[in-house]
């Protein structure tokens, strides 16, 4: 045999040769699709829009919500909603919140970013209201294929790819990965050809540490023109709120607008942020301080609202009274008289309480007690000047200005009335008291007059107590429907409305408000505490 070497390429050889080559061809195939796949992913998802890019500058409103996904179950879930009546128009909140359009949560969340906002001009129906967010990467994968959802309608809008959801007659758009949403399809088309430097992203709002501490769960600010709500008296609102259970916390900043500045100017002249006295603990709560006498204050708001009873001629009508031979039965001038020449004067910081309601007298009596600053006075002089001489049979019962030396203090006993219906006015420390109960201002005037500050300056505090408030009226209601002194109401029907009036109130503890002014800005603080869930 020859030792030759031979080599043989036969069909088996040929055959794993060739499906090397196809597996190769596969994979190289695989992995350009996969390039291609990841690329148009990526060319999908970027964000090649700038989310203010296509919110207008210069819209009468512009309001922002502050991580809308992770918020909405708490601010849905607060009381306050159905502590606020259904006139106005929130009760719906809790449902807006927690509506997804029918959508699956998980789409739904994906199509919502971390801020969303609103603008629009018309302050009144806010029909022409866009709303703007930027979604995440997968809701822009979602959105991708709305075509296989039914219900969504394409609209060219000449070439700018509008969407309509005709279930809800919202229309909406998106570029990049913003998703812009509006009831308004003209709106719509005015954001997404918006041109850069008409947009938000040329002309940034200013902040405003006063409303935003990066804390509040939404905030805004809202331009008035003359003829719009409120615009008659402001030109810019701006505002901050955070919702919590079981506080609500509204910051507000408001501008006069030119026509406020010259009607409330007189009054608002000496105001400034200045320490508040606290008051007592009641139903309702106020304390306040303009920087000029009470007088001086009270005509200047008359002059502003155009009210004939707080003039310059009507108080000075108070202060002289009925004059001289006018016989017990001129209450109202004598009481008028009495407050007007006392109170006038003091000034400016004062504060009031409504401490109750004493359903022991003849008529159930609210029981109102306040304390206004006199350190530039002698409050015991001028108590004893007020009281204009008795006649010389006077009765003690009868309505008199009186003056008792003994505690130096001026007192109106009224028409069959008790110790709760006998307005009072005695000197406390340096300051002067007055109260419609003379049982109240001695048990206040057996206290030190030792002054408590509000924790912030302002000028104007308030505070209600709504389910106390309910509860006195209710008491006092109940005794008047039993000898028939309510029209339209029997003690029964009175009662079904009670019970709902007190679930209600009951929701809140209370109710707050700081009111201060500066340079023509009026700055104000709402508090509103909720009640804690019965166990």
């Amino acid at each position: 045999m020859s030792d030759t070497i031979r080599t043989y390429s036969g069909r088996k050889a040929a055959s794993g040769v060739k499906r090397r080559s196809v597996w190769s061809a596969a994979r190289a195939a695989l992995t350009a699709a996969s390039l291609l796949f990841i690329g148009f992913g990526c060319w999908v998802i970027r964000d090649a829009v700038p989310l203010q890019r296509m919110i207008p500058a210069g819209e009468k409103y512009n309001i922002i919500a502050i991580d809308v996904l992770n918020n909405r179950g708490k601010i849905a879930n607060s009381p306050l909603w159905r502590a606020l009546p259904e006139s106005i128009g929130v009760s719906r909140v809790p449902d807006l919140l927690t509506h997804t359009l029918g959508l699956p949560d998980w789409v739904f969340n994906n199509l919502i970013g971390e801020e969303c906002h609103l603008s629009g001009n018309d302050v009144r129906s806010f029909g022409d209201a866009v709303f703007a967010t930027k979604m995440r990467p997968i809701g822009v994968v979602i959105e991708r294929f709305h075509w296989l959802a039914p219900g969504i309608e394409r609209d060219a809008a000449g070439g700018l790819e509008l969407r309509r959801l005709a279930n809800a007659d919202v229309y909406y758009a998106v570029r990049g990965r913003v998703l812009i949403v509006s009831r308004s399809r003209d709106s719509l088309i005015r954001a997404v050809t918006l041109r850069e430097q008409d947009s938000l992203s040329a002309a940034p709002p200013a902040t405003d540490p006063a409303t935003e501490s990066g804390a509040e769960d939404l905030r805004g600010t809202v331009a008035l023109a003359p003829g719009d709500p409120l615009g008659d008296v402001f030109s810019t609102i701006r505002f901050a709120a955070r919702i919590d259970t079981p506080d609500t916390l509204v910051k507000c900043r408001a501008a006069l607008s030119q026509a406020a500045r010259q009607r409330f100017g007189p009054m608002l002249e000496h105001a400034a942020p200045r320490a508040l006295l606290a008051p007592p603990d009641g139903l309702i709560e106020v304390s306040g301080n303009f920087g000029e006498p009470i007088r001086d204050f009270l005509t200047n708001l008359g002059d502003a609202m155009k009210w004939p009873y707080l003039s310059d001629a009507a108080w000075e009508r108070w202060e002289t009274g009925p004059g001289e031979g006018a016989d017990a039965s001129q209450v109202t001038p004598r009481l008028a008289q009495m407050l007007t020449q006392v109170a006038g004067p003091a000034g400016p910081s004062f504060w009031l309480t409504v401490h109750g309601v004493d359903v022991n007298e003849i008529i159930p009596t609210p029981e109102i007690v306040g304390v206004f600053e006199a350190k530039e006075l002698d409050v015991a002089k001028s108590l004893r000047e007020a009281a204009p001489p008795l006649p010389a049979n006077a009765q003690a019962w009868e309505s008199y200005v009186r003056y008792n030396a003994e505690e130096a203090s001026l007192y109106l006993p009224l028409p069959a009335g008790g110790p709760s219906m006998t307005p009072t006015a005695m000197a406390w420390g340096d300051d002067l008291l007055i109260s419609t109960s003379r049982r109240l201002a001695a048990q206040l005037a057996a206290l030190p007059p030792v002054p408590v500050l509000l924790p912030h300056e302002g000028n104007l505090f308030v505070l209600v107590r709504p389910s106390k408030c309910v509860q006195a009226l209710a008491d006092a209601s109940l005794l008047l429907a039993d000898v028939d002194g309510l029209r339209g109401y029997t003690r029964e029907s009175l009662e079904e409305d009670i019970a709902r009036w007190t679930a209600q109130a009951g929701i809140v503890q209370e109710i707050w408000a700081l009111a201060s002014h500066q340079d023509a800005d009026v700055t104000l603080d709402i508090g509103i505490r909720c009640a804690p869930p019965a166990n």
